[in-house]
């Protein structure tokens, strides 16, 4: 049998020892590069993981608002023609604004400024309390005149041009159209109107909208429009407001299945000649609430839509009368700052129970902390997490024992509960949204727009 010892010596025995232990890592070396391989991809993992669920959290749209619990409709009124066509006159009134968002005024500290070949412009936004943001816009086309510039926003072909189309347009109740000194304050003549719409008599329409992000949303909007004189110029003013609790009642939501319904939003616009070009105003505001970051998006996108805006209009050949060539209606009248219906519409509001107010992060952890123990947990007086309230150090103490409580407890265990005792704070979660109008808005198209 061959010797399998012979030819082999110690010193070459170790040399090879050494020579395989050189090649091949040791455990405790290979255990330790396993746990550094897993930590790396578990911890690359994890950040993905986060990033992409905060990624979601940013773009997943606005949580649709419940349907109102009220029949109370906001109203076009003479005052709010008045208000933005004073507004369209001078940028600085920004300051004295105060519409849907009385809390705060910051438009003149959020200004964004756009220039392109034939077009100036600047838009501002206020960002409400609750996410909502109000937008107003100036934009001077230097080379279109007013007729073409306005028959952009209002004719439907031409629209489509700049924008989108709407995934469904229908009017539900054609405007009047015929403006004498019967039915309107300061007409010294019959005229009939190019588009139809008057405050007693509006133009009702329903349309639904694709957004980049989730289902489509849908309208139903009224809208009126007239021409003014404002100090010795003409102006062509429309607005249009969201139908609020009367949505259902003029299109019901069943009707536009795969959609959430928006029921409330603002939109005024303002369309002069300035030369021989134009200036366009326009004012918007939507109940649901925008994202902070996509407020960059949303501007830079209202910017790059004027160009798209004058190429259609300067295409454009006109074909009905001249609009701005003369107006009966003084807008700076007596007549037309009243704002009655407005003042019914907010008494209507007060007459119906209100929302419950959001609960803050501090309440909603209190609630959490009492359906997790089973117990009534001790709660401060003041809520910690005002900045404006003060908390005494025992009162935290307290609630510190409360938090070892909740972790004190076995996953598996079960928690006895009375029947006689009932969750006196039994949350009811209730989300926020709003509206777009028939004049459309450009929060999800490039620009503003009317019908």
């Amino acid at each position: 049998m061959p010797n399998y010892s012979q030819g082999y010596d110690m010193e070459e025995a170790e040399d090879m020892v050494s020579r395989k232990n050189s090649s091949q890592p040791s455990r405790t070396k290979t255990c330790c590069m396993g746990c550094l391989k897993f930590t790396i991809a578990f911890s690359v993992g994890a950040i993905c993981g986060f990033g992409g669920f905060y990624l979601y959290d940013m773009l997943k749209p606005p949580p649709t608002p419940p349907p109102p619990t009220n029949s109370c409709q906001p109203p076009l009124y003479r005052g709010l023609f008045q208000k933005f066509a004073e507004l369209s006159s001078d940028e600085n009134k920004l300051s004295e604004l105060s519409f849907n968002i009385p809390e705060n005024n910051d438009f003149l500290s959020n200004k964004v400024e756009f220039k392109f070949d034939g077009i100036d412009s600047t838009l501002y936004y206020n960002v409400g309390p609750k996410g909502d943001i109000e937008f107003v816009q100036y934009s001077y086309f230097t080379d279109v005149p007013a007729d073409q510039i306005l028959d952009a926003f209002k004719i439907v072909d031409l629209r489509n041009k700049w924008k989108n189309p709407d995934v469904e347009r229908i009017v539900l109740q054609e405007g009047g159209a015929i403006v004498n000194p019967a039915n309107t304050p300061g007409a010294v003549s019959e005229v009939t109107k190019v588009y139809p719409g008057t405050i007693e008599d509006p133009n009702i329409m329903t349309y639904t909208k694709a957004l980049p992000i989730g289902e489509p949303a849908s309208y139903v909007d009224s809208t009126a429009s007239y021409k003014f004189n404002h100090n010795n110029e003409v102006i062509y003013v429309t607005c249009a407001r969201g139908a609020g609790g009367m949505s259902e009642v003029l299109h019901s939501q069943s009707k536009t299945p795969g959609t959430r319904r928006l029921f409330k939003d603002d939109f005024c616009q303002v369309v002069k000649p300035v030369g021989q070009g134009s200036l366009v105003f326009y004012y918007y505001w939507e109940e649901t609430s925008i994202p902070g970051f996509a407020i960059g998006m949303v501007t830079d996108a209202m910017g790059k839509g004027l160009p798209k805006v004058r190429k259609a209009a300067l295409e454009h050949v006109v074909t009905h009368e001249p609009l701005f060539e003369s107006a009966e209606i003084d807008i700076l009248s007596a007549d037309w700052s009243d704002d009655t219906t407005n003042v019914e519409y907010e008494e209507c509001l007060k007459a119906v129970p209100g929302e419950p107010e959001p609960l803050s992060a501090y309440s909603v952890f209190v609630e959490s902390l009492r359906n997790a123990t089973g117990d009534e947990p001790f709660i401060p007086i003041r809520d910690p997490s005002s900045p404006s309230d003060e908390t005494d150090s025992d009162d935290l103490m307290d609630l510190g024992s409360e938090l070892k409580l909740l972790y004190e407890i076995q996953p598996n265990s079960k928690v006895e509960k009375d029947d006689n005792l009932e969750n006196e704070n039994g949350l009811e979660v209730i989300e926020n949204s709003g509206a777009d109008s028939d004049a459309d808005s450009g929060l999800e198209e490039e620009t503003g727009s009317t019908e």
